[in-house]
């Protein structure tokens, strides 16, 4: 099935970035995982995991962000990388975190946000820049992080898209599932709604001219991002 607009996009550019170490200063989920660390610690202190030789080693736990680089990596093994952090908060939500990992939690978080020098300011004040200049600016913001996260961060001020990965809840506040996951080697597929338009034109053949963005006026941030 081919779509066609009624006329080509013309003044409008997009900006889209990764969020971790692009936008932030450090990884998103630090502030909570601080909070947690000496629960994750008393949980997960006698973790161990099986080396090639058939022998154990003791995991050791000396900062917050070992939640990911050392548990994570040892009970996660196997589950692709894109979820594996997703679904090592779903099992800890209660042992761990209380229960407390609700979508207002994560909102709260935002607030927390390690944001790196500049933002928001930065990209307002690049909006506005153009604006005068009669283009219109559009920023997207894609991570495989925490969607919840970056809705309720300072991002939000200037980010017209956020994509990124959510759980989902029961009428009870328990995590239940997934509603998005956005994985690192999925990140150009979400581009893709983005430029077009619209997810259901994902999979739509249609001519570049009917495109919501112009693929020579698309610029990419991030140093670890896919896209």
């Amino acid at each position: 099935m081919q779509v066609d607009s009624p006329q080509p996009v013309q003044d409008r550019v997009l900006f889209v970035a990764d969020c971790d170490l692009t936008l932030t200063s450090d990884y998103m989920q630090i502030p909570p995982l601080t909070d947690f660390f000496p629960r994750i610690q008393e949980v997960y202190g006698n973790l161990e995991e099986r080396l090639a030789d058939g022998s154990t080693r003791r995991v050791e736990l000396k900062k917050p962000l070992d939640y990911f680089h050392q548990v994570m990596r040892v009970r996660q093994q196997g589950v692709d990388k894109g979820i594996a952090f997703m679904q090592q908060f779903w099992e800890d939500n209660v042992p761990v975190f209380g229960g407390a990992l609700t979508q207002e939690f994560w909102k709260e978080q935002g607030k927390r946000m390690p944001l790196a020098p500049g933002v928001p300011e930065g990209f307002i004040d690049l909006k506005e820049r153009y604006a005068q200049c009669g283009i219109e600016v559009h920023c997207a913001v894609i991570t495989v992080g925490n969607l919840p996260i970056v809705q309720g961060s300072r991002i939000a001020e200037f980010a017209d898209m956020m994509m990124g990965s959510d759980f989902k809840y029961d009428s009870k506040g328990n995590i239940i599932g997934y509603t998005h996951i956005v994985s690192p080697f999925s990140k150009n597929e979400e581009l893709m709604c983005v430029v077009k338009g619209e997810r259901e034109l994902l999979d739509t053949m249609i001519k570049h001219a009917s495109y919501k963005f112009d693929y020579r006026k698309i610029a990419a941030m991030g140093g670890q991002t896919q896209l």
